[in-house]
């Protein structure tokens, strides 16, 4: 394969105009974007004076209204000498009263939380607990916790935990918990962990579970699910012939739907457990819940999902494989912050779709794919955002999901599967119940790999949009040879994105025969060619056959003798590119004119083999001088043929 250049003298230029530079980083921007790149796991900890260890819940909901009442015994460790005040989120809650080590203490409601003046200092290293019993407004919303007829239950992503419970409510604190929750008889309640005691209370027919999570958790992840429920459970059983209870909640009506949909759960279990890093905690169950204004929620040890995900046809199996993906990215690796949270939804998305090719074979994986890109292109016209730190609004968008499940996709078509699946094992089991962030990830992935792969994280997830090709492609006769010559020109046209690198095949295909052959784009315009025999006749020229690149391509075949193709850039403002084919010997013209059919620049006029020619005008004319912007035509001529083409010239 021969490949060609194509050098744009003013291609910074037009970059620097058509491509903002506030529309995606450089190299020196991805190492120090927002501060957090930087930051370690043990750095994300030292960003307020003290850590949480743990959190005891005691939870009263009458389920009558939205009214509830609790305590939570608040136990941490300070980060720091001299330590005298405290804050933890709360929102909506009337805080009744504060001790500190069994000593009540005053505090100040912010509004958006408490600070508490502690009765003493305390230094790096000493551990005292907080117990905060409040209750809720009466007639408060919907919001964190949720009451409805037949269930009742928490959400909290991604900082509503703070609207049921007072906590420092941020991701990178994570603790273990004890949850107890009392409710009506005829209620059953759902959460994180083991359910360690179930305990009736005949006088008020009350009943208290109580459940215990002994791994760290993120704050969003806390939850309590109530509901008239029935139960069933099935058991994973580990390599090492250990059980692991998976138990469902669901609505008594719905449980035969539901003994089907959730056939695979297990085997779900099984393939992210071989795949990834054993399944990290006690239990997992699900708990369905009506209504839902989501799909479904990675609740640690417990999902809660949308009834209308039991249907009776496992036809929400993606999203049962989605959710039970978090429990290793998001629950047990948990991002550090928000803008990071590419890290749990696109993981968890892509690694669903991994499941439907172990289960359901290649083709339905490349229909997930195909199905994921058009997300994208949709998210597309509604806003160009990046993936890492969304804009408000967009947190949970189809780029965090879709557009990140296409990266990783990417990403593993770059390091082959062998590396890839490495880095995913590496990055599971080093930050295994910790936190991490977009660098740590980087950081694995070119630790594996052995090359800098700061080119691809740039481009895709600090850089918006996704490259946008125009392909035209050629044949000629190289007699002397004895070859046909397969020139492909490539064109990067999109806007408001990077000119993007791409490692990509590409594919003649001819009658009984394909030639496949790996290329590398990284400009706005490249030609590449290919020698071929002369009995392969190409009938077509594809990029990317496989489909495993986010990117749209239109294309344009040239089999002509004579060809004139269109200038590029169009429009332009300082010089332009013509190519055009000759088809034999002869004696040819380019030439320029105006929009009134004045000759304003010959580019060439004499014998030329054949053969394809690129020439570059500058918008000048015969005299040197540049000419006026406005339309100008470019025209071919030769023995019995004339080729004109339109051209914007702007200054």
């Amino acid at each position: 394969m021969i490949r060609k250049f194509i050098i744009l003298i003013a291609i910074l230029l037009w970059v620097g105009y058509i491509f903002p530079q506030e529309l995606f980083y450089t190299p020196e921007q991805f190492e120090n974007k927002g501060g957090f790149l930087k930051q370690s796991t043990y750095q994300a900890e030292r960003f307020h004076s003290f850590d949480v260890l743990h959190y005891n819940l005691e939870l009263n909901f009458p389920l009558e209204s939205t009214y509830f009442s609790g305590k939570v015994i608040i136990k941490c460790e300070s980060r720091e000498n001299g330590i005298d005040s405290l804050f933890f989120h709360s929102v909506d809650l009337i805080i009744k009263a504060v001790n500190v080590n069994n000593n009540q203490v005053n505090f100040i409601d912010e509004g958006d939380g408490i600070s508490i003046i502690l009765p003493e200092t305390y230094n790096t290293g000493d551990t005292f607990s907080v117990e905060i019993d409040y209750e809720s407004y009466e007639g408060r919303q919907n919001i964190g916790f949720f009451y409805y007829d037949r269930c009742a239950y928490t959400m909290s992503e991604p900082s509503n935990a703070r609207f049921w419970f007072p906590c420092y409510d941020e991701p990178w604190d994570k603790a273990t918990a004890d949850i107890i929750v009392t409710v009506p008889d005829e209620y059953k309640v759902a959460s994180n962990g083991l359910l360690v005691e179930t305990s009736y209370n005949s006088i008020d027919n009350t009943v208290t579970y109580h459940w215990s999570e002994s791994y760290p958790m993120a704050t969003y992840l806390f939850c309590v699910t109530m509901g008239k429920y029935t139960t069933f459970s099935d058991y994973y059983i580990t390599p090492e012939n250990d059980s692991i209870e998976v138990k469902y909640y669901v609505f008594p009506e719905d449980i035969e739907k539901a003994r089907i949909d959730f056939e695979n759960v297990v085997d779900m279990m099984n393939f992210y457990s071989t795949h990834i890093h054993p399944y990290p905690f006690e239990k997992y169950g699900m708990a369905a819940i009506q209504p839902f204004s989501f799909g479904g929620m990675e609740h640690q040890t417990m999902t809660t999902i949308n009834r209308g995900w039991i249907r009776g046809n496992k036809g929400a199996e993606s999203g049962f494989a989605h959710e039970l993906a978090h429990m290793w990215f998001g629950d047990m690796v948990t991002l550090l912050d928000w803008e990071h949270i590419w890290l749990n939804e696109s993981f968890a998305t892509y690694f669903d779709a991994l499941y439907t090719e172990y289960k359901y074979g290649e083709k339905q994986f490349k229909k997930r794919l195909k199905n994921f890109k058009y997300r994208v292109f949709e998210e597309e016209k509604k806003r160009s955002y990046a993936i890492f730190n969304p804009p408000p609004g967009y947190l949970f968008g189809a780029n965090e999901y879709q557009k990140g499940a296409l990266v990783l996709h990417m990403l593993r078509r770059i390091t082959g599967d062998e590396k890839w699946w490495k880095i995913i094992k590496t990055y599971a089991s080093r930050f295994a119940y910790k936190n991490a962030d977009t660098r740590d990830f980087i950081n694995v992935c070119e630790e594996v790999y052995g090359k800098d792969l700061d080119w691809f994280f740039n481009q895709w997830i600090f850089g918006k949009g996704y490259p946008i090709l125009s392909v035209e492609w050629s044949v000629k006769k190289n007699i002397e040879k004895r070859k046909n010559i397969v020139s492909v020109i490539i064109k990067q046209v999109q806007f408001e994105a990077p000119i993007f690198k791409i490692p990509v095949d590409i594919t003649l295909i001819g009658e009984n025969k394909e030639i496949t052959e790996n290329i590398y784009i990284d400009d706005i315009v490249e030609e590449f060619q290919f020698e071929v025999d002369l009995n392969f006749l190409t009938r077509d020229v594809i990029l990317d056959k496989n489909e495993d690149i986010l990117k749209k391509v239109t294309k344009l075949a040239f089999t002509c003798e004579n060809c004139l193709m269109q200038n590029f850039p169009n429009p332009f403002n300082e010089q332009t590119h013509i190519s055009f084919i000759i088809g034999n010997d002869g004696y040819f013209e380019l030439k320029i004119y105006d929009i009134t059919g004045k000759l304003v620049k010959t580019l060439s006029s004499g014998f030329m083999s054949k053969g394809n020619y690129r020439l570059t005008w500058i918008g000048t004319n015969e005299k040197g001088v540049k000419v006026s912007s406005g339309i100008y035509i470019v025209c071919l001529k030769g023995n019995n043929f004339f080729i004109s083409k339109k051209m914007l010239y702007l200054k």
